[in-house]
């Protein structure tokens, strides 16, 4: 294995469609380049980081606010086996 993902974090947020997942992961982003972490983001549904940007700032304050009226969010820790054994 590769040192560079045994000092990698990876976070995934996951879900049913349109349940918000894409606007956490702006608002994760966001908060955690504010606190100066070396953060990458690899979108999905658009070719660059500023499209995601531009896309997921539109509506962000109602939309944030329903996914905090309508969502629970579970938060889990997982080990990945590869990185334990190797």
């Amino acid at each position: 294995m590769l040192k560079k993902e045994l000092n990698t974090i990876k976070i995934t947020v996951s879900g049913p469609s349109a349940v918000g997942k894409s606007r956490l992961i702006f608002l994760l982003k966001n908060f955690l380049r504010e606190q100066d972490f070396n953060v990458e983001l690899y979108p999905i549904e658009y070719d660059t980081e500023d499209d995601f940007d531009s896309h997921m700032i539109k509506g962000f304050d109602d939309v944030i606010q329903n996914i905090k009226e309508t969502r629970k969010i579970l938060i889990k820790e997982h080990h990945s086996y590869e990185t334990m054994v190797n």
